[in-house]
């Protein structure tokens, strides 16, 4: 009994400590509608990524973590640089740009535990052929982490219209992907992400969307609650009470909005 409540305290330590973390992104993801979000589906495909390449749990642990912070850099960035596409940067915009790895690494390395991570952040805009930064890295030496965060925040700046003035589709994401094998990214993370992908469709078309006023006791989160204006309201995977559901109704009231919540049963 006593080995059980030990590993119960322990996963729910765990748990505690990645919602903290999911809070903590949000700091960058407040100051600007269009990132929300962001952080938050980098880690989690990071994540399925890293578990078909067959990562432990500890390195796959490590790079969600990352995914989640991999922004914290650009806390320092005016709002005029935050808000601006990559692809209308000019050189000084650039260059402020490509170092907020760096400034990633440092916000991150006092913490011990996240020291795995903050490598992960500061070389997420390497190339695989060697024509990145900050460090120039290529092929092995970009940590497997890094190779992973690369095209996975590429691949979700394609959706956002953050890269190119236009929003791409899926296929179009994935010929831009593909294009970039060898070159910009690991082949290896490249067929990780392609079959990802198709599993990610897949459970999308799985979960339920549901108003507030329907949700039920037992039924669970299968996308992380964002308010309106980029909020973390509440986890991926919390199992709902009759508390929960009652703070959710109270905070959509409050706010005069409607959320759009994702669920499964339990």
């Amino acid at each position: 009994i006593a080995n059980e409540a030990l590993t119960a305290a322990n996963e729910k330590l765990k748990t505690n400590f990645l919602t903290s973390i999911k809070v903590f992104s949000n700091l960058i993801e407040m100051r600007k509608g269009h990132l929300a979000g962001h952080s938050r589906r980098v880690a989690d495909l990071a994540r399925k990524i890293a578990l078909k390449i067959g990562l432990d749990e500890h390195d796959t642990q490590e790079i969600f973590v990352a995914g989640l912070l991999h922004n914290i850099g650009k806390i320092g960035f005016s709002d005029a640089l935050l808000a601006m596409p990559i692809h209308l940067m000019n050189e000084e915009n650039l260059v402020l740009y490509r170092q907020h790895p760096v400034h990633g690494e440092h916000s991150l390395m006092p913490l011990e535990e996240l020291r795995g991570a903050a490598a992960i952040v500061r070389s997420q805009l390497e190339r695989y052929d060697g024509k990145g930064f900050p460090d120039s890295l290529s092929n092995a030496q970009i940590p497997i982490g890094a190779r992973i965060l690369a095209l996975v925040s590429d691949y979700d700046h394609l959706q956002a219209g953050t890269f190119f003035p236009r929003r791409y589709s899926l296929e179009e994401e994935k010929a831009y992907i593909q294009s970039g094998r060898n070159r910009l990214y690991d082949a290896q993370v490249v067929d990780a992400f392609l079959s990802a992908i198709s599993d990610v469709v897949e459970e999308v078309s799985q979960d339920a969307v549901i108003a507030a006023a329907n949700l039920q006791p037992d039924m669970i989160i299968a996308r992380d609650l964002i308010t309106p204006d980029g909020l973390l309201l509440l986890a991926a995977g919390h199992v709902l009470e009759e508390r929960l559901i009652e703070q959710i109704k109270k905070f959509e009231a409050a706010r005069d909005a409607k959320f759009v919540i994702y669920v499964r049963m339990n």
